[in-house]
C-alpha cells in the first residue's frame, strides 16, 4: 500500500481507516512512507513518526523519495 500523507497523524488515520488489517490476512503489506523529492524531502523526524506509526500498527515499510 502505498501511504502518501503529509504527516505521522494523517499516516495512522489512514491506516486505522483503511482494509489493511483484513487484507494483510491473505497477502504480505507493507506501507510505502514517501519522504519527498530530492529538492523538497520531509523533515527526518516526521519520516521516522511515520515509520514509528507503521511500524506500532504491525506493518512492514519502507520509504520512497523521488528524483528531482
Amino acid at each position: 500500500m502505498q501511504l502518501y500523507r503529509p504527516t505521522s497523524q494523517k499516516v495512522a488515520l489512514a491506516i486505522a481507516d483503511s482494509i489493511l488489517p483484513e487484507v494483510s490476512k491473505y497477502v504480505d503489506v507493507a506501507v510505502v512512507i514517501y519522504a519527498g523529492s530530492l529538492r523538497n524531502q520531509k523533515p527526518l523526524a516526521e519520516i521516522q513518526q511515520q515509520i514509528a506509526v507503521a511500524k506500532q500498527s504491525g506493518y512492514d515499510f519502507f520509504r520512497y523519495t523521488s528524483p528531482g
